[in-house]
């Protein structure tokens, strides 16, 4: 595991359970609700980016769940604007 040390693994370990049930809920949708992104798919893309920073292989597990992020981060105006200045 990538990250510093035992608490890092620890706190990968603990969400575990967590992004499984987030998996099963999502199932083989698109967004979470269906074709309509909403807030909460931001959301959990943006909190799944952060924790690929620092795990890279944290979604291998969730297929589905990283195609969400894929599926957000592509949407034309997140992807211009993920790829601005204002971004990075």
């Amino acid at each position: 595991m990538h990250g510093k040390g035992k608490e890092m693994d620890e706190a990968f370990e603990s969400i575990k359970p967590r992004m499984k049930g987030f998996s099963k809920f999502l199932g083989d949708k698109k967004f979470f609700i269906g074709d309509q992104v909403t807030v909460v798919d931001f959301a959990m893309a943006e909190s799944m980016d952060l924790k690929t920073h620092i795990n890279p292989t944290f979604l291998d597990e969730w297929a589905n769940l990283k195609g969400l992020m894929t599926s957000v981060f592509n949407l034309p105006w997140v992807k211009q604007y993920r790829a601005s200045d204002r971004f990075n």
